[in-house]
């Protein structure tokens, strides 16, 4: 009669403890991979003393005791750490999952934040802003309400939209017709368009540029030279001898070659269009939408009838969101978002998993950012196109590009690790940084001051109040 075989175990390996009279801690190992194991057998080489427990909890002489030789099984369910201390002097210590599977903590908090925020979150912004709605329609959303925005061509949301203060330099940004837009060679303007705005109310102007060098422009003041600024506008064919493309063009108003310039494909739809450069000298800024470059060459590509909408010059990298003005420019207030850590908050271990996305990454804007009352001591934030920090220390990698990014880091006394998608869910670690217990506030999309937002989109925060193994951190941001 044949005797039927075990099957492989598929436990993992163990870990082993350098001990002495002070007690340490580890993490549990995992039985398959996936999280904690649920039973542990611990041996020791000479007498230790060993409590299975959480983060921070220590050994005393008062816990199981292993002698040496022993081999001790220990129910590890719900618990992630194993603290030990020599009885008597230093000893090793082994520990061992069995093959009785794993445990996998839950989530303490977990807010999708493409479509609300919880109602104990705290959001300001004292001014209106502007959205893409369900529809893909530009719409103003009053002060003090958070912006949940949404792609324009697949209608899908992109999440939280936290931006810093914007002004926009360019007056009457939606009305071409007014005698701020200068037109220049032969272009006119009319009829009026008969689509509506990228707002669904009214319709755009229609320019209609007959030759090449032809242009509608804007002088815009208040421009500090070599500084970088982004003009945008809304764009799209007319219906009738429509252009093929369409410039961007800038310069210093007192000579060509002072600024930047770019040509986009047009299509039927409405598209933004935006060039971020900067003026080599000056104060002030032509703003140009036509058929000429930045060194006052003809494009003839250029030629023909194009809608516009929406025009924007602002102060940095990127087209942030829409800001409408009419006979003066117009500011977007900076927008905060804030959460109180309260019971459900581990202070001595935890695993903070965020999704978030930007259009342009920018060094120095933060996804999320930890503080105590005092902003003193240790700081753990995770920053847009750089990495994460806690006090002394800083990951490596950088958490950056246009995608969407997901970035975990689990958290615990001597026991750091970051992993995000941008660095291919590398685990990065650090076994020095000791952990800081007062924390007492989650600043999300800016930097806890009320500055640096990210300028971009927050779609999911997920909190453990444990410290996650590696291999869940990976699972999570795969």
């Amino acid at each position: 009669m044949s005797r039927r075989k075990r099957p492989p175990s598929t436990t993992q390996p163990g870990v082993q403890m350098a001990l002495t009279t002070t007690p340490t801690s580890v993490l549990i190992p995992s039985a398959s991979g996936i999280g904690y194991a649920k039973a542990i057998r611990v041996s020791s080489v000479s007498a230790a003393c060993v409590r299975v427990g959480q983060a921070g909890d220590v050994a005393t002489a008062t816990d199981c005791l292993v002698q040496a030789g022993d081999a001790v099984k220990l129910n590890a369910m719900g618990c992630t750490h194993v603290s030990a201390r020599g009885l008597t002097g230093a000893t090793v210590l082994s520990i061992t999952p069995l093959d009785e599977g794993d445990w996998v903590p839950g989530a303490v908090v977990d807010v999708d934040l493409r479509s609300g925020l919880p109602s104990d979150w705290t959001f300001a912004r004292t001014s209106a802003a502007t959205r893409i709605n369900t529809l893909g329609l530009v719409e103003t959303v009053a002060a003090n309400i958070p912006r949940f925005d949404y792609d324009p061509v697949t209608l899908t949301s992109r999440g939280l939209l936290m931006e810093a203060q914007g002004t926009n330099l360019a007056t009457w940004s939606a009305d071409f017709t007014n005698g701020n837009w200068a037109l220049l060679g032969s272009a006119s303007r009319g009829p009026t368009a008969s689509r509506a705005n990228p707002d669904g109310a009214g319709t755009a102007t229609q320019v209609n540029l007959a030759a090449g060098g032809d242009m509608v422009r804007q002088i815009v003041a208040g421009i500090t030279a070599a500084t970088n600024y982004t003009v945008s506008v809304w764009a799209r064919k007319a219906v009738v001898g429509g252009a093929t493309n369409l410039r961007i063009t800038t310069n210093n108003t007192a000579a060509w070659n002072t600024g930047f310039s770019q040509a986009f494909a047009l299509t039927n739809q409405w598209q933004r269009l935006s060039v971020t450069g900067q003026i080599a000298s000056g104060t002030s800024m032509y703003a140009m939408f036509g058929a000429v470059d930045a060194t006052s060459a003809s494009d003839a590509s250029c030629v023909g009838s194009v809608e516009l909408w929406g025009a924007q010059v602002e102060l940095g990298s990127q087209a942030t969101s829409y800001i409408p003005t009419t006979a003066a420019g117009a500011t977007r207030a900076a927008e905060t978002c804030r959460v109180s850590l309260g019971a459900w908050f581990n202070p001595n271990a935890g695993t903070l998993v965020s999704e978030y996305q930007t259009a342009v990454p920018a060094n120095g804007r933060f996804v999320w950012y930890l503080a105590n009352a005092g902003r003193t001591g240790l700081q753990p934030a995770l920053r847009s196109n750089e990495n994460v920090i806690a006090g002394s220390i800083s990951f490596t990698p950088n958490y950056g590009g246009t995608g969407v990014q997901k970035v975990a880091l689990a958290m615990a006394n001597a026991d750091w690790a970051s992993v995000g998608t941008a660095d291919l869910n590398a685990v990065n670690t650090n076994t020095t940084q000791a952990i800081q217990t007062d924390m007492a506030s989650l600043a999300l999309g800016e930097d806890g001051n009320g500055g640096l937002q990210l300028n971009g989109w927050l779609r999911r925060l997920t909190y453990y109040a444990c410290r996650l193994p590696n291999t869940a951190l990976r699972a999570l941001t795969a």
